[in-house]
Order: C-alpha cells, then structure tokens, then sequence
C-alpha cells in the first residue's frame, strides 16, 4: 500500500509541476474558451491529444496498481457505482485545483463508504445529493472559488 501513496504522490507532483507550466497554461486557456485559444495560435488537436494521453497514461498507470493489488480482475469490479464515483470525484473536489481531486476522493471513502457504511444502501442516496449540492452550492469544487 506504501508504494500506492508513493505513486499517487509522484503523479499529483507530476500534475501539480504541468500545472504551473507553461503547458498548463495552454490546457487551461483551451479548457476556458476553445475559440480564444485558436485565435491566438494554440493548435487545439494537439492539445487536445496531449491531454488525453497524459490523462490514459494515468489511467493505466491506475489501472496497473489496482491489478497488482487486488491479483484477480473481472467485468463485475467494475459497475455503475464505481463509474459515478469517477465523474464524482473532480465534481466534488473541482477541476481547477489538483489537490481537491484527491480532497473529493480521501472524503468521499472516508466519510460516505466507511462513517455511513450502516446506513446501507442508502449511501448511494447521500452520495447523489451530495453530488447535487456540489453542483449547486460549490460548482467549482472544495477548493474552488465560490458561488459562479
């Protein structure tokens, strides 16, 4: 499990460092207004294509962590609930922040999978409201400014 938290520290340093670069400036001015972007010379499909493989290779990275953990991999790992926890979790956390991700994902296990566990399948419930009152309440996540 150490060499989990060791990898998920090296990636969210990786994510923080290409935030704070130039590139990241370039993501964030295509991911704000697409046609701004263009006009000042950004090449959309490249950046586009860019952040699609870094976010791929993240996603096997995660994928290939989670293989080695659990040694057994089958199609009903993977169900509706696990899907709406992913869209979730940079909902909550907010996109414009890489630790609020990571804030959203240590709440969301700690607090509606374990504190509410006896609460059953009504967890599910909680969890789209809070889904819900992110939306409405902080649309730009924990970490995000406030009211848009």
């Amino acid at each position: 499990m150490l060499f989990i938290w060791i990898v998920v520290a090296l990636v969210m340093a990786g994510l923080w460092w290409l935030d704070r670069s130039r590139v990241g400036t370039v993501l964030r001015a295509v991911g704000e207004d697409e046609l701004a972007a263009q006009s000042v010379g950004i090449n959309l499909t490249a950046v586009k294509v860019s952040a699609m493989t870094v976010g791929g290779a993240i996603a096997g990275i995660g994928g290939g962590l989670y293989a080695h953990y659990t040694t057994h991999i089958e199609h009903a790992n993977f169900n509706v609930l696990v899907a709406t926890f992913a869209i979730a979790y940079p909902i909550v956390g907010g996109l414009r922040n890489v630790f609020g991700t990571l804030a959203a994902v240590i709440f969301v296990q700690v607090v509606l999978i374990e504190v509410l566990r006896f609460l059953g399948d009504w967890r599910n419930l909680l969890f789209g409201a809070l889904i819900i009152l992110a939306m409405n309440l902080r649309p730009h996540g924990i970490f995000g400014r406030g009211r848009a």
